[in-house]
């Protein structure tokens, strides 16, 4: 990490990387630091490429991968095992196969200044399932400690990207 750092402001500072922005960005979660740099040009991107930094996606590009997925943000008053057997529902209701291995659950830790949603995402497969999938609602309940009803709907992650 330091090498991509030190290599970076070296190659700014003799012009060779024509650097516009740089952040560095510490995951106190899996403690590893992000470089994240915007370059002026094809070419430097391509340098940068040559020496270990990866491209990150445009917003289209995702939108494009993830045309059949579904998403769904959750309090910490939900389990991973409650949005399982509710997405699980949900599939049954619609009248679509329910895979565990397309049911992707990302937990984000809460911070000092907020509680921080979780994300469920599911992939159906295809656009039909998909408008069946989103349709459909229920009500859910959560932990014990949180026992009022909760309406659960997904939404498509297309459509939330391309709002964004």
């Amino acid at each position: 990490m330091i090498k991509k750092v030190s290599w970076v402001i070296e190659n700014a500072w003799s012009y060779i990387l024509n650097l516009k922005e740089m952040n560095v960005v510490f995951s106190e979660e899996n403690k590893t630091y992000k470089v994240r740099l915007a370059v002026g040009t094809k070419n430097d991107d391509a340098v940068c490429k040559k020496n270990g930094f990866e491209e990150y996606k445009t917003v289209e590009k995702l939108i494009t991968e993830v045309a059949n997925h579904a998403s769904f943000f959750f309090r910490d008053n939900f389990s991973v095992q409650d949005v399982k057997r509710i997405t699980q529902q949900i599939c049954i209701k619609a009248g679509i196969p329910f895979e565990e291995k397309k049911l992707k659950i990302v937990e984000r830790p809460a911070n000092l200044f907020h509680n921080v949603p979780n994300i469920a995402y599911y992939d159906t497969n295809n656009r039909d399932n998909l408008k069946k999938f989103i349709a459909t609602s229920m009500v859910g309940f959560g932990l014990k400690s949180y026992p009022k009803p909760v309406r659960i709907q997904f939404t498509s992650t297309a459509e939330f990207l391309s709002k964004k």
